[in-house]
């Protein structure tokens, strides 16, 4: 799993690619440092061209740092992946 951009700011958008995910979109849970956000968009049916992928926006309150994001599908949570926030 990856993620896009790996520095961002609160309020941009970020893209995680990977494999595994749910094609029910509401399966697909992110998780930043263990709460749940809502995503904008979806491509669950990645092909070569254009991997599994999930976007979300980061939330507005959140303050600049390292923080951990997964995808949680059903009861399995994925390996983490690393987001810096610039203020």
């Amino acid at each position: 799993m990856s993620i896009t951009p790996a520095t961002a700011r609160a309020g941009d958008d970020v893209t995680i690619q990977g494999v595994g995910f749910s094609l029910v979109a509401a399966e697909n849970i992110i998780l930043i440092d263990g709460s749940s956000v809502v995503a904008i968009s979806y491509n669950l049916t990645g092909d070569d061209d254009s991997p599994e992928s999930i976007v979300f926006t980061l939330p507005a309150s959140l303050p600049a740092g390292d923080f951990t994001i997964q995808v949680m599908v059903a009861e399995n949570v994925s390996n983490e992946i690393h987001i810096t926030l610039n203020p």
